[in-house]
């Protein structure tokens, strides 16, 4: 039978090498704060392109490191087979069969992590009719694995969003996204810390974004973003375009329906107006030391 691994075993592909010079960027924190309509609106932007949700990225690094030494197409169908076989994989709405065929050709001396993750991006992008300069990524639970994500993407940029905790946390528990609000309350802190703990160690690598500045000045905050990502500001990508049916998830999950309007700033304040004392009572001392320091009102 043949061998799984490497005729060499001490040969192993790496996950990032000397031709990688990829400059990706990341859209993470807590959910329910704004993350898609940022993904919206920078994907309507003619050179970037950014897919549904992806979920796996850090499990997909984590078992690149654990099989280095398989062979390159043992590490072709693995990896990928972790995007494919998740379940959300369906909003994608594409098959990866075609790009496993392409990277089983890439040359040896270009094969990497790094290599195989962009591929896969820009397999997506031009299955959308897309040619972008910038790809990105909007999963706001990568927040935990900025680390792992920066050593395959040295060059990545990250853009984290925050929002008032006391309507994100009513918010993850209309969507069903938790069960109860004590559960979300710990998400939306631990979010913050995640970033803060990043950003002390990577300067000038994360761009903050508030939620609340986002749907207040639209303009002056794409400005912003553009500048960050090295993009050309185009006062387009703040209007509803038709690329927003093209998604994926957005039209296929209920909870992402609010992209479909208008940027308003309607829902600034809404979750803090449901939240009943009992419940204020109970996450006050999770999230209030949180809130004060980012300059919102105590719960």
């Amino acid at each position: 039978m043949q061998s799984l691994f490497s005729s060499a075993p001490d040969f192993k592909y790496p996950i990032t090498n000397s031709f990688d010079s990829y400059q990706p960027f990341f859209i993470v924190g807590s959910g329910r704060s704004g993350n898609t309509l940022l993904r919206r609106i920078l994907n309507t932007h003619q050179d970037v392109h950014i897919p549904p949700e992806t979920y796996v990225l850090e499990k997909v690094i984590k078992n690149f490191k654990k099989s280095q030494n398989m062979r390159w197409e043992d590490i072709v169908h693995f990896t990928l087979s972790k995007f494919e076989f998740h379940p959300e994989f369906e909003t994608f709405q594409v098959s990866l069969r075609p790009l496993a065929c392409q990277l089983l050709e890439t040359p040896k001396e270009r094969r990497s992590l790094a290599f195989i993750l962009n591929s896969f991006y820009l397999y997506h992008a031009n299955q959308s009719h897309k040619k972008p300069i910038h790809w990105g990524d909007k999963t706001p639970y990568n927040i935990f694995f900025l680390d792992d994500i920066l050593e395959v993407f040295p060059q990545g940029k990250f853009i984290h969003i925050i929002r008032d905790g006391c309507d994100v946390i009513p918010s993850y528990v209309k969507a069903g996204r938790y069960k109860d609000i004590v559960s979300a309350a710990w998400r939306w802190r631990k979010s913050i810390e995640s970033a803060e703990r990043f950003s002390a160690k990577n300067p000038g690598v994360c761009l903050e974004i508030r939620y609340e500045s986002l749907v207040k000045k639209p303009e002056v905050v794409a400005k912003e973003l553009c500048a960050f990502l090295n993009l050309n500001y185009q006062a387009e990508i703040l209007e509803i375009q038709e690329t927003v049916w093209n998604m994926g998830d957005v039209s296929m999950r209920s909870h992402h329906q609010n992209v479909f309007r208008p940027i308003s700033c309607s829902s600034i304040g809404k979750g803090r107006g449901e939240l009943t004392m009992q419940e204020r009572a109970r996450i006050k001392e999770i999230i209030n030391p949180h809130l004060i320091r980012y300059g919102y009102e105590p719960c």
